[in-house]
């Protein structure tokens, strides 16, 4: 596994790195928070092991930053600390970390606790599996373009908002942030199952063709379902089949395929229902052209109370500009647009 030592004290690095290496790893090391900070970036990076301080930035502030980055796989983060303090450290599990170690480090609790890091690598390495999945699913409808990384890239500032903000406090924290980034990808996983004569129609569906239509939920939902280990399946797929059954339920009780109102719909899909409107909404139909980004917004606050949860739309208000920003980065190739688009479901 790569891993990456944030240490400012080169002995103590040096013989964690030693140690690492000993082990199997590939071990870089930095003392500095913003160079560690360009070296995940690459994405070739699995876990950090983060002293309580570096040079330039403290590890609670590192940590925040670090799980804002846009990264394919899990980074697991690890923070060693000087000397005990409960206060610290219950601020920096707060913060997104996973795991903590006091100094003087232990050699055989250093190896056991990475050996643990490398079974949830493992276990994010074939959640990526069905992300790849739902990709695929989402290419055979050819008016997507980029939108499951727009969607699960929305999702996560939304969730990371709410956090903020402290709304629906105690339900939000750093792992579902981490976790609606990976599994809004999942939400179409059902279209894979969709005739190709409905999903790829030019034009608006029948009523029939929409019905049909409307099945990806379940589909999708039921695929999860299929994959879990009883009675204990892990939270990656938990939340992917009630995203994937419920993003197109309403606040309101008038969604699909349940009819779902209000609470009842899960948390998971009331975020992304936002996430997946505001990228249908910008992006071109064949009845309409895509609609600006202030337009957009303006649809989604006037639905509060209605399509969306008045909360999560507060929280989309707050981060509107920043949807805006990710809107342009992510938007579509000229090879992803077609001329002549069906309406989304």
């Amino acid at each position: 596994m790569h891993l990456l030592l944030l240490e400012s004290d080169r002995q103590q690095a040096m013989r964690i790195k030693i140690l690492l290496q000993e082990e199997g790893h590939v071990v870089l090391t930095t003392s500095r928070g913003l160079d560690a900070l360009e070296q995940i970036r690459s994405g070739q990076i699995r876990m950090v092991l983060v002293n309580q301080r570096s040079e330039d930035l403290d590890c609670i502030d590192f940590t925040r930053i670090a799980r804002r980055m846009s990264l394919t796989d899990y980074l697991y983060i690890m923070i060693l600390f000087d000397t005990f303090n409960q206060e610290q450290i219950n601020s920096v599990l707060a913060a997104g970390a996973d795991d903590y170690m006091t100094k003087p480090v232990n050699p055989v609790e250093i190896s056991l606790r990475v050996k643990n890091a490398e079974r949830i690598a493992a276990i994010d390495t074939r959640d990526e599996a069905l992300i790849a999945m739902a990709k695929l699913a989402e290419s055979r409808d050819r008016c997507t373009g980029r939108h499951v990384e727009r969607v699960r890239l929305y999702a996560r500032e939304l969730a990371q908002a709410m956090w903020e903000m402290g709304i629906y406090f105690g339900q939000i924290d750093a792992n579902f942030v981490d976790l609606i980034y990976r599994t809004a990808a999942l939400h179409d996983l059902g279209k894979v199952a969709i005739p190709d004569a409905i999903l790829s129609k030019s034009g608006k569906l029948t009523p029939h063709e929409y019905e049909i239509m409307k099945q990806h939920t379940r589909i999708g939902a039921d695929t999860l379902a299929s994959v879990m280990n009883q009675p204990s399946p892990c939270r990656f797929l938990r939340m992917g089949q009630e995203i994937a059954l419920s993003h197109h339920e309403r606040w309101d009780g008038r969604g699909y395929p349940n009819g779902l109102s209000g609470r009842d719909i899960p948390l998971s899909a009331r975020i992304v229902a936002i996430a997946d409107v505001y990228d249908a909404l910008t992006s071109a139909r064949s009845y309409k052209p895509a609609f600006s980004h202030s337009q957009a917004v303006q649809l989604i606050i006037d639905a509060s109370d209605s399509q969306f949860d008045p909360m999560v739309v507060e929280a989309f208000a707050a981060v509107e500009e920043t949807f805006d920003r990710i809107r342009q980065q992510q938007s579509d190739s000229s090879e992803d647009i077609v001329s002549h688009i069906r309406p989304a479901a």
